[in-house]
């Protein structure tokens, strides 16, 4: 038994661990980026093709979109103690 965990314990302080550990991690950082960007580009397309059609994609919301409409912190509700 002490053999066995002598023979692993020298397996995994080898090259070849650490250069299949090296590879493992390599492997798994180019699919993280390649994956990124196809969703970039696929990201890219789909929007492109509904601002085309009109639709916005702004995500700065003004003071004008909201003119009217009562603030949260103000409504009936929450002045009536039905709030937090």
């Amino acid at each position: 038994m002490k053999r066995f965990f002598y023979r692993l314990f020298r397996f995994f302080w080898s090259w070849g661990f650490l250069k299949f550990v090296l590879f493992a991690i390599t492997l798994v950082v180019l699919l993280y980026v390649e994956e990124d960007w196809r969703g970039a580009r696929a990201w890219a397309a789909t929007k492109a093709k509904w601002e085309g059609r009109g639709v916005s994609f702004d995500l700065h919301l003004s003071s004008a979109s909201g003119a009217g409409q009562p603030e949260p912190r103000r409504t009936a509700a929450l002045q009536a103690g039905a709030g937090p």
